[in-house]
């Protein structure tokens, strides 16, 4: 993670920081002290990931990226869609339309990103991956009717945990009219697949 440093006497550490999200800092700061002949000197080490053009919102922490200048976040314990710089609006947990742009990226690489996530702001394993719908996306996707998004969702319902999948979701793209070939095809061979893996029976053992 690439870094800006600082090293600063007591009374200029203020004026580097002014334009920084403290909350931010709070999270992510390394802070070592050391004596030099003109008195303390702070070293502070500050991902340049919290520098940005403008000023940023005070409690916006972004979690993960959704475009070029679009972020998952946290204010607080909520969830927003925002910018580089503060939150712009709640996330609906139960038709997630600010999440469909993870689907233009494998569900495994979201997954990892909020893990990662996690471990930089110290949080529990499993925090942030319990609290972001990921599994509400696909169906998500199927409710805005436009192939587009329908045919990402596909392999994001073949890579989630099979008891996070909705098999009505499934039937519904291999069913649209709306959906294009390719989709369709694709939910049914999931379908299949699926159906197989769960109506199997174990070898007999004679």
């Amino acid at each position: 993670m690439s870094e800006v440093v600082w090293t600063a006497n007591l009374c200029s550490i203020e004026d580097g920081l002014r334009d920084t999200s403290r909350a931010v800092l709070r999270i992510h700061y390394r802070m070592a002290l050391h004596s030099t002949g003109d008195g303390p000197v702070f070293v502070i080490a500050v991902p340049s990931s919290v520098f940005h053009t403008g000023l940023m919102h005070p409690s916006w922490t972004r979690i993960l990226r959704l475009g070029q200048h679009s972020w998952l976040g946290l204010v607080g314990d909520v969830l927003y869609i925002g910018d580089e710089t503060r939150p712009k609006r709640q996330l609906d947990l139960e038709i997630p339309i600010g999440l469909l742009p993870c689907l233009e990226r494998p569900y495994e690489e979201v997954r990892a990103e909020l893990g990662a996530c996690e471990r930089e702001l110290s949080m529990l394993s499993g925090t942030l991956l319990s609290a972001v719908p990921l599994a509400a996306i696909p169906r998500t996707a199927v409710a805005t009717q436009m192939d587009y998004w329908t045919s990402l969702s596909v392999p994001w319902l073949a890579s989630l945990p099979a008891s996070e999948v909705d098999d009505n979701v499934i039937i519904a793209i291999e069913e649209a009219s709306w959906a294009g070939q390719a989709s369709r095809h694709a939910a049914r061979r999931l379908r299949r697949s699926r159906s197989r893996t769960w109506t199997r029976l174990p070898d007999d053992p004679s």
